[in-house]
């Protein structure tokens, strides 16, 4: 049977990937494939054709991802920025592409995946948005900027009610594989300590989120007054000269005392 290969193509493990569904390879048209006769083909869906606008990383329909290849002629050619946006950030990046790419991510994450800062909330109920851009600084160094804003429960120390807040945050991040690199730094960075080649978005956010987070929550209004049901004090009373007097709170126990030694 004839295949769907472009047989033009110099590599022919290249056109071997492109195959479709269920095209049996004869080992006469490739050498490499192995002692086998033929070998069925379970899993591709990529298009037939090798040409130089679609490639195996370049691909119309594709199962996997790959980070576009500079073309032979385009070696000195930067590489550009590489905008992605989803409705969820990833779990974790991988260091050693997104700051060569100036990779973005937009998106949102579960207050599940912040564990250390749901601790501090009344409930789960909320999520967390971030921006976060990756590149090299004109020192060479991998720096993230970006921001993070959440509207969350919390309690009120106050009243020990819910109370809705809403943190937002900027972020301005240089990773740093030692201690000794931190002292370097110029001031408007701030440090990411960093042990292996990916960085998970979750702790990111969930740090930055920690420390903007204030000491002390309670609601700005008369709202916890009207919670507990507190009672106004009386207006203290004023004597003929116009001096108000102050109540002693100890003026009960001086009438028990008298009612005591009254025989």
């Amino acid at each position: 049977m004839r295949s769907n290969f472009d047989f033009s193509c110099r590599e022919l493990t290249h056109c071997f990937r492109s195959a479709r569904l269920g095209i049996r390879v004869s080992q006469r048209r490739f050498s490499d494939l192995g002692k086998s006769h033929e070998i069925q083909i379970d899993r591709s869906v990529f298009h037939e054709r090798c040409s130089p606008e679609f490639g195996f990383d370049r691909p119309r329909f594709s199962p996997y991802y790959f980070a576009p290849m500079i073309d032979a002629g385009d070696i000195d050619r930067p590489a550009s920025p590489v905008r992605v946006t989803r409705n969820s950030l990833p779990i974790y990046i991988d260091i050693r592409k997104v700051f060569d790419l100036e990779s973005v991510f937009e998106g949102s994450c579960s207050l599940e995946r912040l564990p250390r800062f749901a601790g501090c909330l009344a409930s789960l109920d909320g999520e967390v948005s971030g921006k976060l851009q990756f590149f090299r600084s004109e020192a060479d160094l991998r720096v993230i900027l970006g921001s993070v804003s959440a509207t969350v429960e919390v309690i009120c120390q106050r009243c020990l009610e819910p109370l809705s807040l809403h943190l937002v945050d900027t972020i301005q991040l240089a990773l740093v594989e030692s201690e000794s690199q931190i002292d370097s730094l110029e001031a408007q960075w701030d440090p990411w300590m960093i042990d292996g080649p990916r960085i998970t978005i979750a702790s990111l956010l969930e740090e930055q989120l920690i420390l903007c987070m204030p000491l002390v929550n309670y609601h700005a209004d008369d709202r916890c007054v009207e919670a507990l049901e507190y009672q106004k004090q009386r207006e203290p009373r004023e004597y003929n000269n116009g001096e108000r007097a102050v109540q002693n709170p100890f003026e009960v126990l001086k009438v028990l005392k008298k009612n005591y030694e009254t025989p």
